[in-house]
């Protein structure tokens, strides 16, 4: 029997613990951080009793390309391709494979003595239920550290979303099940199967019937791979292969004069040459500025789009659509531009990201700045396509 002077103290202590509840973990909570960011200026130093898995795109991509993958020619990760779709099984793409292994570690990325590209993933607590609900065998992990113990773990979290995948028909809802556990993903799949949908596999069915936190964590996890998944797959936007007479980072701008970051990357070519349509998307740009000069922007789905540049004719027009490989302009030297060229640019959760990472794995770039009053294709030449 609680003694009626530790009353006051217990009440005290549960309405506090009440409290911090509401505020770390449900929508209110999400007011209050909110009102606190636009009185103050700054967002509330807490962490969601839900945030242990919320990785945003942009957060993995920074990490990613910033450490690892942007050291490594893309053609020495094509085994690790291989090697993705081989521990895990196999009707999961490779490109596929290594999106959801980027994402689903937070772009933590191992290497063994070989020199093989390993990803840390993090096994979440519903995992256990659903590989038992699946009829998968318990997870492998070793206690120890190490590359063998970083294999099984992508080995594991491979064959965890190829079931998924089987059992709720679609890649949006296996990633969903992935994040969030496959009974709340098979019960949004369920609803949106009842009310008629046709894909009731994709997020944009399904979403309607999660959680707004739910909601949430699943649109991070879903567009980060699947975006990830189209970049990886992306063709070239010229045939053949032509120099990057300037590279994706901070610069000295041709005709600024100054520092400033360049998102994309300069191709030298001579006016005219075909512009190609890196993968299949939406026309949401065809205009003309004092900057860009003529450019299209592509929107490929899931937050990823690409951008092309200082052409001197543009083929599309908004809102059409366009094939992967389709001409969509030419190239030329319009808006802020020193020559002919082409700037290519792949923007990945609207942030900029280095179309050198997403370049076919056969394709070696040869980088050659531009030397005063040459023109940007010569001693680069027009190589024949790979």
């Amino acid at each position: 029997m609680i003694h009626p002077k530790d009353r006051g103290l217990l009440d005290f202590l549960t309405t506090t613990v009440a409290v911090v509840a509401v505020y770390t973990g449900t929508p209110l909570g999400g007011l209050i951080d909110r009102g606190v960011t636009a009185l103050f200026g700054f967002e509330a130093e807490h962490a969601s009793l839900l945030s242990y898995f919320e990785v945003a795109p942009e957060a993995a991509l920074d990490r990613v390309a910033g450490q690892a993958l942007a050291d490594k020619a893309l053609a020495e990760l094509q085994p690790q391709d291989e090697s993705l779709a081989r521990v895990g099984r196999s009707d999961l793409r490779p490109p596929l494979a290594r999106a959801f292994a980027v994402v689903a570690s937070g772009g933590t990325v191992a290497q063994d003595p070989g020199g093989t590209l390993w990803y840390d993933l993090r096994s979440l607590p519903h995992h256990a239920d659903d590989r038992i609900a699946l009829r998968l065998r318990p997870e492998r992990t070793p206690a120890e550290a190490g590359d063998e113990a970083l294999k099984l773990r992508l080995a594991d979290a491979l064959d965890l979303l190829a079931a998924y995948r089987k059992r709720l028909g679609g890649i949006d809802a296996a990633l969903t099940a992935y994040a969030l556990g496959l009974p709340v993903a098979q019960r949004a799949v369920n609803r949106a199967k009842l009310t008629g949908s046709a894909t009731p596999d994709r997020l944009e069915s399904f979403a309607s019937y999660l959680t707004r936190k739910d909601v949430e964590r699943a649109t991070h996890f879903v567009y980060a791979t699947r975006s990830l998944d189209t970049a990886y797959q992306m063709r070239w936007p010229l045939d053949g292969k032509y120099a990057v007479t300037s590279a994706f980072g901070m610069r000295d701008h041709p005709t600024l004069g100054r520092r400033k970051h360049h998102d994309g990357v300069d191709l030298g070519a001579p006016t005219g040459t075909p512009i190609r349509a890196a993968a299949g998307g939406h026309v949401k740009y065809a205009q003309v500025d004092g900057i860009n000069g003529l450019y299209v922007k592509l929107d490929h789905g899931y937050g990823l789009s690409t951008a092309y540049c200082h052409a001197s004719t543009l083929l599309v027009r908004e809102g059409q659509w366009v094939s992967p490989g389709q001409v969509i302009a030419k190239v030329g030297s319009t808006g802020r531009s020193t020559g002919p060229h082409l700037h290519y640019g792949v923007f990945v959760g609207t942030r900029p990201a280095d179309p050198a990472l997403f370049r076919p794995a056969n394709l070696s770039l040869d980088y050659q700045p531009v030397e005063e009053g040459e023109s940007p294709w010569q001693g680069a030449g027009v190589l024949p396509a790979p």
